[in-house]
């Protein structure tokens, strides 16, 4: 039975460390065993529109957690939203993260072969993406491959992590 299908679900969750939040990339992965202390409310199909829109229930229901694992631009993109509009999204959900003196960790999108058509945008999308944590004093990372998921293709990944001074490393 989902947690939410509990009675008194709220009350039981206790403190909640690392929140993990955004589409089907966030919703399959299974954390509750591997991340003590944590609570995964991904949804399918979910974009950072989606989740601008539900963050301040987010905060109410599960408090101020210290790290928020957020996966969310993929479907704004293919369903036809900017990367400027995004972009914004998504710096809003930082944003609002960071107020709550969370620790934002954003993987970046995965270049598949059936979304060849959106890969320019992804990497735009990204590219914004690794500007902000480059300049951001707050706590924020990027991880994530920008590497096609092709069957000839070796995992080249380049990851860029920021610390809280802002300072980008590729990796």
């Amino acid at each position: 039975m989902p947690i939410c299908g509990k009675a008194s679900w709220v009350a039981a969750l206790g403190a909640t460390e690392t929140l993990f939040v955004g589409d089907s990339d966030i919703d399959y992965w299974q954390t509750s065993p591997q991340f003590v202390d944590s609570e995964n409310i991904g949804f399918g199909g979910y974009t950072c529109e989606d989740v601008v829109g539900e963050i301040d229930a987010y905060q109410a229901t599960f408090g101020t957690p210290a790290t928020v694992v957020l996966v969310c631009g993929e479907n704004d993109l293919a369903y036809g939203s900017s990367v400027a509009a995004t972009f914004n999204f998504f710096k809003e959900i930082v944003a609002k993260a960071n107020a709550a003196g969370g620790t934002v960790i954003h993987f970046g999108t995965k270049p598949e072969p059936d979304t060849r058509s959106l890969h320019d945008e992804y990497e735009a999308y990204d590219a914004k993406i690794r500007d902000l944590v480059s300049m951001s004093t707050r706590p924020l990372r990027l991880s994530g491959t920008l590497t096609p998921c092709t069957p000839t293709t070796t995992s080249t990944s380049r990851t860029t992590e920021a610390t809280l001074t802002g300072t980008a490393r590729p990796r």
